[in-house]
């Protein structure tokens, strides 16, 4: 006998479970509240028309990625899922009114809007060099462009969410040459979602002057630990896809001078991302804020520890407990669960050490053996799932973060 997946329906099939799982948490007509929240990837970009689920009630967010629900017995644990691309999120335990959900995994840019644009600016001298990059206010993405000596143009990809028609912010340059950096230039720019091959030009006039400043690296020893780490700049007020990199590093020095720019016209900070693996696959990725002329001592997390299923354990159901260690720091836990045939991407939020995967209640799971690909991610720092989807007010906060990862493990369902 051959199963055959309808892959649209998967997740309606796996949401409708969930509401009946959860249904028992929600039979008290005390604490109830009106939820008005937002649904969004993981670039801030809003996700329109995704399913949201709580307790027995089910609604879809709009264009802007808003949904509104009533009734709500409080703590309540929400499902949200996006059926194009087979994923699925469960929050555990929320009890804030204006969340803004995140929906974990890669949607393609599938409510994207996409716009080139040519970006001219005066020669780059000999021995010089420049890097380009959009700042916006707004919600959007685009990576920075580096231009070497003699080059006088260069493409910058804009993207933004399709519920927006155009997309306003200024485009940097920032000038450099042997003896660091010399100056900064600002132009606006707005794009419209249908604009081909839109030219954007910079003026010949002299920008403003910067100074080169050091930051002082120091990574940490432990030699079971491989380091990288780039160095950008955020700015206050600015969207943060607005940071631009401009130095990354591979190395295994222990101590590393950063040359970044200094005297600003806006306010902004230095941020180093420290990437840390370890030998078994797991490690980390943190976020540290800090200013022109800093010593910095980069610092090592502790990752979660998978504990139980075992690798590769056979007859995995409802019933199995996925278990972890603390890891370092306090944060929330996210657990994801990938499939390939069938195509399924699931992710639980919660702030415990452990979880089980309530879908694997299905009958064919248990009749036939599936492959999983389970593994946990720790964010620092944040004391409950409230705290995780709480709105942001500002866009650049410059507080510590961290994202630690597990190793992986598989698993499998059925008992052949």
């Amino acid at each position: 006998m051959i199963i055959i997946f309808k892959y649209t329906n998967l997740i309606l099939l796996l949401t409708a479970f969930t509401v009946k799982a959860d249904l028992y948490a929600f039979n008290s007509k005390d604490n109830q509240a009106f939820i008005n929240g937002r649904v969004v990837d993981e670039r801030k970009f809003p996700v329109p028309y995704a399913k949201v689920i709580v307790g027995n009630t089910e609604v879809l967010t709009d264009r802007q990625g808003k949904f509104v629900m009533t009734n709500v017995n409080t703590p309540y644990d929400l499902t949200v899922a996006e059926k194009t691309s087979s994923t699925a999120v469960i929050y555990k335990g929320l009890t804030i009114t204006n969340p803004e959900i995140v929906l974990f995994g890669d949607l393609e840019n599938r409510y994207s809007n996409y716009v080139s644009v040519i970006f001219s600016f005066p020669k780059i001298p000999e021995g010089g060099s420049a890097v380009a990059k959009l700042v916006s206010q707004e919600i959007f993405e685009c990576k920075e462009v580096n231009a070497l000596a003699g080059d006088s143009t260069a493409v910058l990809n804009f993207i933004w969410p399709a519920s927006e028609n155009y997309l306003k912010g200024q485009i940097v340059f920032i000038l450099k040459d042997e003896n660091g950096f010399q100056n900064i230039k600002f132009t606006d720019v707005t794009v419209n979602k249908n604009d081909i091959k839109k030219k954007v030009r910079i003026t010949g006039k002299k920008g403003g002057t910067l100074k080169t400043s050091a930051v002082n690296v120091y990574l940490p020893s432990e030699k079971s630990l491989r380091n990288e780490f780039d160095a950008s700049l955020n700015f206050f007020n600015y969207s943060s896809n607005s940071q631009i990199i401009f130095s990354e590093y591979k190395s295994d020095k222990q101590k590393i001078q950063v040359r970044v720019p200094d005297d600003l016209p806006i306010t902004s900070k230095i941020l180093l991302t420290d990437y840390g693996t370890y030998d078994n696959n797991s490690g980390y990725i943190s976020y540290n804020y800090v200013s022109p002329g800093a010593d910095v001592k980069l610092y090592t997390e502790s990752p979660p520890e998978l504990f139980t299923p075992s690798d590769n354990y056979l007859g995995t159901t409802e019933n199995t407990n996925f278990t972890y260690s603390l890891g370092s720091g306090t944060g929330i836990y996210v657990l994801e669960f990938k499939s390939n045939n069938p195509y399924i991407r699931l992710y639980i939020v919660t702030s415990e050490r452990q979880s089980r995967l309530s879908y694997l209640s299905r009958s064919e799971f248990y009749n036939f053996s599936y492959e999983f690909t389970w593994s946990v991610r720790k964010y620092i720092t944040y004391f409950n799932t409230d705290e995780f989807v709480r709105p942001v007010f500002f866009k650049n906060n410059f507080s510590y973060r961290a994202v630690l990862y597990s190793n992986k493990r598989k698993f499998k369902t059925g008992y052949y």
